[in-house]
C-alpha cells in the first residue's frame, strides 16, 4: 500500500489474496482497485505464475467505467495464456 501511495495512488479496495489455476497453472491472483488523482478507478488484476526457477506475471487492468467494454476481452486474454517453456 506505501509503495502505491508513494507514487500518488490511492488503494480503494483490495480483494482477498486467492490461489487458483489459470489454464491449469497454479498462479496466485492479486486484486485491488486503485485510484491517481481525479482519474477514474482502475480495477488490477495480477497473477504470479511460478514455473520452477522462474516466476511469470501477468498484470490486466481497466477503467471500472470502461468494464463493459474490457472485461471480456481481459476475461478472454486471460483464458488464452500458456506458459509454454516449463523448466
Amino acid at each position: 500500500m506505501s509503495d502505491l501511495q508513494s507514487i500518488g495512488h490511492q488503494l480503494i479496495e483490495w480483494y482477498p489474496l486467492r490461489v487458483q489455476k489459470i489454464n491449469g497453472m497454479p498462479c496466485i491472483h492479486v486484486s485491488y482497485r486503485r485510484k491517481l488523482g481525479s482519474n477514474p478507478i482502475v480495477l488490477v488484476n495480477y497473477y504470479i505464475f511460478q514455473n520452477n526457477d522462474r516466476v511469470h506475471t501477468l498484470t490486466l487492468s481497466y477503467r471500472v467505467l470502461e468494464a463493459v467494454h474490457w472485461k471480456t476481452d481481459f476475461d478472454r486474454i486471460l483464458t488464452s495464456f500458456r506458459i509454454t517453456n516449463i523448466k
